[in-house]
């Protein structure tokens, strides 16, 4: 049987990654750099705005979505990450 990459399938693998590594480091006060995770976010608008704030602690390397004005808040509250509209070219 073969597999389709898709969207759907880059999601659940991109979110169920992310909560596996979140779950097997234990979060410290005073984390050094260097134990913090690099995260990319896809879909920064509605419920992805809200995922990206409970991680705000960690590095946050990229922003993606499609739709500019529903990322738009969570773009403004972090100018200095790069902006994608395709996760594809990220």
């Amino acid at each position: 049987m073969t597999h389709k990459n898709n969207r759907r399938h880059a999601l659940k693998s991109i979110l169920a990654s992310s909560i596996a590594a979140s779950l097997s480091t234990p979060s410290r006060a005073g984390d050094s750099p260097s134990e913090k995770l690099n995260l990319a976010f896809i879909g920064v608008g509605g419920r992805g705005e809200a995922n990206l704030k409970e991680l705000q602690s960690q590095n946050i390397i990229a922003l993606v979505d499609v739709d500019e004005k529903r990322g738009g808040k969570s773009f403004e509250s972090y100018p200095q990450v790069q902006r994608f509209k395709d996760y594809r070219k990220m």
